[in-house]
């Protein structure tokens, strides 16, 4: 064989060694874990446990409504709201948390060592149960039912999210309205700023390297309907008129700026194909704004804090020393090529 032959078979099995390997970002579609289960023991959902894989998926609600009625300001805050079914189980988390299933995308960088989210995960917020840590129970209904019911009854049906509503103005001395609401059929996705930021993972794949989100990982909810019914009360000696229905709240949420940790654990399971066995937990955090029109127009701001909690098992993340390997490839050939050369 020519030198000029294996100088050209060197290059070709070298680029088809190089194609056959995939590229250093890898876009992972992690299975979202509902309550931590991976080591068989649920842990409760609180601030101490955000960052925590096996403390599992959930996001809580906070925030306020707010609003003027004859020409006078009113607000008031979101409060968890009693389960229709009876008092709280010890250790109760509230009905304005709520575990998550479904699916988180995630971007890993072996070459870089980074991880971003790029958006496009479909988080599916669980009915609430009225127990910790139930999954499959019998879900509690919420008040109000689908639509938000009538004055005076407004009945219930199984939710996301429950919360009791009191609002106020003349400095708390007047209540413009009182009632509940709840959130239903809520999906949220993850994702950061556009263009997409990165964020950089300590030591290497094999092992738990954290991350610290250079802007927070908004919780972004891509829909919700918000079913509301409140009493209205007397305000500047005008009755304010009862606010009842519902309202579909979607694509508006911000970001909250904020470093916050995360962590990934990933665990070898072919060291000469890499493929790794991941787990992750990326602490989710933004807020909504909703306008209500009607008779009385209120704005109601949300904030939802938690953290997703997911796996993906059996993914091929090539390290940068795969690709240089592929280049060295045509070494051998390319200095047999060469030796030819030099004897002619």
């Amino acid at each position: 064989m020519t030198s000029k032959r294996l100088l050209v078979l060197g290059a070709a099995i070298a680029l088809a060694f190089a194609s056959a390997v995939p590229a250093h970002a890898t876009l992972i579609n992690f299975t979202v874990d509902t309550i931590g289960s991976q080591d068989g023991v649920p842990i409760a959902p609180t601030a101490a446990n955000i960052g925590k894989y096996n403390a599992g998926s959930f996001v809580a609600l906070s925030g306020n409504i707010s609003g003027t009625a004859s020409g006078i300001s009113f607000s008031g805050a979101l409060a968890a709201q009693k389960a229709s079914s009876g008092a709280w189980s010890t250790g109760n988390p509230g009905s304005l948390a709520a575990y998550y299933g479904g699916t988180l995308v995630a971007d890993i960088n072996a070459k870089a060592n980074t991880v971003a989210f790029p958006g496009g995960s479909t988080l599916n917020a669980g009915l609430y149960t009225g127990l910790f840590p139930v999954k499959g129970g019998a879900a509690v209904p919420l008040s109000p039912a689908i639509g938000g019911g009538v004055i005076g009854t407004p009945g219930s049906d199984p939710a996301n999210y429950g919360t009791s509503v009191k609002i106020t103005a003349l400095f708390g001395v007047v209540t413009v309205a009182n009632g509940v609401a709840a959130m239903r059929d809520t999906v949220l996705d993850v994702q950061q700023t556009v263009p997409l930021t990165s964020n950089a993972l300590t030591g290497s794949l094999g092992g738990t390297q954290n991350f610290t989100t250079k802007t927070a990982v908004s919780a972004s909810i891509d829909n919700s309907n918000f079913d509301f019914n409140l009493k209205g009360g007397v305000l500047a000696g005008n009755t304010v008129p009862d606010l009842i229905g519902r309202e579909t709240i979607s694509n508006t949420s911000a970001p909250v700026t904020g470093a916050q940790l995360g962590v990934l654990k990933s665990v070898v399971v072919d060291p000469v194909r890499q493929i790794y066995n991941f787990y992750i937990t990326v602490p989710v955090t933004s807020t909504t704004q909703q306008s209500i029109t009607g008779d009385i127009p209120v704005t109601i701001n949300v904030t939802t804090t938690g953290q997703v909690a997911a796996y993906a098992l059996n993914v091929q993340v090539p390290e940068p020393a795969t690709l240089a390997l592929a280049g060295f490839a045509a070494i051998p050939l390319g200095f047999m090529a060469w030796r030819r050369r030099r004897r002619a």
